[in-house]
């Protein structure tokens, strides 16, 4: 009827009709890939992207036929206001969705595919019981998943007086809210006798800390000679308001068999993209790592290490399987692939030889999606953006010690990643000016960004020896946060007995080879510092080099 009316007024149906349709065209291929774009950064399957495009297109033909009776007069002319309105709204809603949600929601997504967890080392499961990789607020690890009255019993394998474990809520797909959950441990006896020895109640809906990990040290009670003990964990949510039916929510990681009179430590820090001629004790003047330098006089410095990826994702991966990346493949940058499920990793082999197994990474390719959380009692991961400060230097260190403490008494291997050291090098106040207080405040952000941009024209002397001094700012930043952790083995007596590790996954180039951006094999990429302090009981000589 529209149409009719609107060509009553000389109006060419044809001419609407080739309009609408090549801006239909441009609109699907826009929407496609953005789909595309999207299905990418969350790790989903390819035909996601189509998918959107094609509910962009019904959207489009539905929007198109319904504004058409409102411009009668001038139905070409409104059709291409509000479509022009439409897309500039559009442009708008996903420029924020990048700028402000998209980075800040990248650690709260569920693991895309269902991860099989890792095999369980401190106790077997009685029963059936559904256990797979969980992720709570960008922290990934081996959980029971149980629902309203679900209980699972399980069998501890060694003689235990203390077990560690985790609890948490998953957010239910479908619902607005998070349900209210309860959770209780007993120890099962002979018969049917049950002793309780934990109880708690977790409601993320209004405790904004309930909506992480909940770490639990627990002490049971003295068995006897006993070398296999039985206890059971039950969930019990208060809220049942689930309209169709029980819904798994409640999560229980572990347990795992804690206390020991002599614990291990290995702590392996990993500083990104910092290059072995900046670092004091490989030569450099300025003088920027005065605790990475002692370390070096207490351990072993490895003068020509050499990482095995030119850039972050293979190169973390190499550390954790010791393979080339063209063995375990997960190197490639535009297009990603998981770790085989047959490769070994170094925290798995340390885990099943009684290592709790913790890390922090902070770079946006270490999520679990690529195998990073394999063997990892724990595997939390927040992207490190300059613009929201979402995982920087005192993050990592923070939760770093915690882990420490938590674990004082406990074997351990924790894997602490520094994203600071990475351009575009913007340290805070008062980091900022330490090494060039003439050059102002206004700095370019992203120096790499904007020369593979083709904009460096503007981009002189002044400017590249403002980002060294700032690169060199960060790295300064970043030592003491290692002085910190040292400090804190040192007071509360782990140590002597710690093998400490401080090493990289890439260099970066400065300008040198006459380029900011390039991913090349030259030395300023490729080799890194690399520093072991070992355990005092092993009797290495200390200040040593390997050349």
């Amino acid at each position: 009827a529209s149409l009719a009316r609107v060509s009553e007024k000389g109006f060419s149906f044809t001419a609407f009709l080739l309009l609408f349709e090549v801006s239909l065209a441009l609109f699907c291929l826009a929407s496609f890939s953005t789909g595309r774009s999207i299905a990418r950064r969350f790790k989903c399957k390819f035909d996601t992207g189509i998918r959107d495009s094609w509910f962009f297109m019904s959207v489009f033909n539905v929007y198109s036929v319904y504004l058409l009776p409102f411009f009668d007069d001038r139905p070409v002319s409104g059709f291409l206001l509000l479509s022009g309105l439409a897309a500039a709204a559009a442009g708008c809603l996903y420029l924020y969705y990048e700028k402000r949600v998209a980075v800040k929601k990248q650690p709260d997504l569920d693991i895309p595919c269902a991860l099989e967890a890792d095999e369980a080392v401190d106790f077997i499961v009685r029963g059936e019981a559904v256990r797979k990789k969980i992720q709570i607020n960008g922290d990934t690890r081996d959980a029971f998943i149980l629902g309203p009255g679900e209980e699972v019993e399980l069998t501890l394998l060694a003689k235990a007086r203390n077990i560690k474990f985790a609890v948490g809520v998953r957010e239910l797909s479908g619902q607005g809210r998070f349900p209210g959950t309860g959770v209780k441990v007993f120890e099962k006896k002979d018969g049917s006798e049950r002793i309780l020895l934990y109880a708690g109640h977790m409601d993320p809906s209004g405790d904004h800390n309930a909506r992480n990990w909940a770490e639990v040290d627990l002490e049971l009670p003295a068995g006897g000679e006993e070398r296999e003990r039985s206890i059971v964990v039950s969930a019990d949510p208060r809220d049942r308001s689930v309209k169709d039916g029980p819904e798994r929510s409640l999560c229980f990681a572990g347990p795992r068999i804690s206390g020991r009179s002599a614990p291990r430590k290995i702590i392996l820090i990993v500083l990104d993209a910092v290059r072995a001629d900046h670092v004091g004790c490989y030569g450099y003047a300025r003088g920027l790592t005065p605790n990475i330098d002692e370390l070096a006089g207490a351990g072993t410095r490895f003068s020509n290490a050499i990482v095995q990826g030119e850039w972050t994702l293979p190169s973390f991966m190499s550390m954790l399987t010791g393979m080339y990346p063209s063995a375990h493949h997960v190197y490639h940058h535009t297009r990603y692939h998981s770790l085989d499920k047959k490769v070994r990793t170094l925290p798995g082999v340390l885990r099943k030889n009684g290592f709790m197994t913790r890390s922090y990474f902070t770079h946006k390719r270490l999520m679990s999606h690529f195998g990073f959380a394999r063997g990892f009692d724990s595997h939390l991961f927040r992207q490190c953006d300059k613009q929201w400060n979402t995982a920087t230097a005192d993050d990592v260190t923070d939760r770093a010690l915690d882990m420490l403490e938590f674990h004082k008494h406990d074997d351990l291997f924790l894997m602490a990643h520094y994203f600071d050291t990475h351009q575009p090098c913007d340290p805070p106040s008062p980091y900022s000016g330490m090494f060039d207080k003439l050059y102002g405040s206004k700095v370019r952000k992203n120096v790499r960004q904007v020369l593979l941009e083709g904009k460096g024209q503007g981009f002189d002397e002044k400017d590249l020896y403002n980002l060294i001094a700032r690169y060199d700012a960060e790295i300064f930043k970043v030592d003491l946060k290692v002085g910190i952790i040292v400090d804190h083995l040192k007071r509360t007596g782990q140590y002597d007995d710690a093998m400490i590790i401080v090493t990289a996954d890439h260099g970066m180039l400065l300008n040198d080879h006459g380029s900011l951006t390039r991913i090349t094999l030259f030395d300023e990429t490729v080799r890194v510092p690399f520093i072991v302090k070992y355990p005092g009981p092993m009797n290495i000589e200390k200040g040593a080099r390997v050349e």
